[in-house]
Parts: structure tokens; C-alpha cells; sequence
């Protein structure tokens, strides 16, 4: 029998402030097993540091990790179609209202707080076609 996938959380740690971090990925199944590895950067889609991640304000490092982050839950979600394709529809609108705004030097997300802000953008880029 397959194991379940339950939760998946991203980590986020940097030792200096406005230096780079890095993120992990904590994937929790139904038996209680996990998983945890480093988080892809993704530079096959699109390479914007290659300094590594970063978070709290708008450049590159949070760009690359918002990119990361959007492909990684959208690939995990079963109904995500073109995963790679959506990600890069939407990573700079999630840098923006997610990464951007982490203040601390360390962090914790969960996939459904990335898929929640991704249908949020979808949605809102929706309502502004249809002219509502």
C-alpha cells in the first residue's frame, strides 16, 4: 500500500541576516514516516540567484525561492495539470505577497499555505479578465 502524503512543510534558516538561507522540505505521510531534503531550486525553469534563497524583501534569492516553492507544491497537488507552467505564471506575484514579507530569520510553511496564496492570484488574475 502507498503511503500518504499528509502535510509537507518548507523550513526556511539563515544564519545572517540578508545573507542566503536555506530551505528544506518536510514531507509528513499517513504512517507517520517523513521525508526531508533540500528544497530544488528549480534553476531548470528559471535562474535568478545563484547565490541561493533568500526572503523578506523583492530580489532575486526570494525570487528564486518563490519559484521553488509554487513548482514544488503545485507538482505535488494531483489535479495541478502543467505544474511548471503555472509556477511561472505566478512565482513573482507569490514573492510578493509571501516571501517578501517574512521578516524573521527563520520560517515555516506548509504546502497549503502556498497553494492558498497561488489560488488566491489565479483567482483575483480571473475576476480582473472577466472584468469584475
Amino acid at each position: 500500500m502507498d503511503k500518504k502524503v499528509v502535510t509537507t512543510y518548507y523550513h526556511g534558516t539563515r544564519t545572517v541576516m540578508n545573507s542566503a538561507g536555506t530551505v528544506t522540505v518536510e514531507v509528513i505521510y499517513d504512517d507517520y514516516s517523513r521525508d526531508v531534503y533540500p528544497l530544488d531550486p528549480r534553476y531548470d525553469l528559471r535562474s535568478h540567484s545563484l547565490d541561493g534563497f533568500n526572503w523578506g524583501y523583492g530580489g532575486s534569492g526570494p525570487a528564486q525561492l518563490a519559484l521553488a516553492m509554487c513548482a514544488h507544491a503545485l507538482g505535488a497537488r494531483d489535479d495541478a495539470g502543467d505544474s511548471d507552467e503555472v509556477a511561472l505564471s505566478v512565482y513573482q506575484d507569490f514573492k510578493w505577497k509571501m516571501i517578501g514579507r517574512i521578516k524573521e530569520a527563520s520560517f515555516v510553511l506548509t504546502s497549503d499555505d502556498v497553494i492558498d496564496v497561488i489560488d488566491a492570484i489565479l483567482k483575483e488574475r480571473n475576476k480582473a479578465s472577466a472584468g469584475v
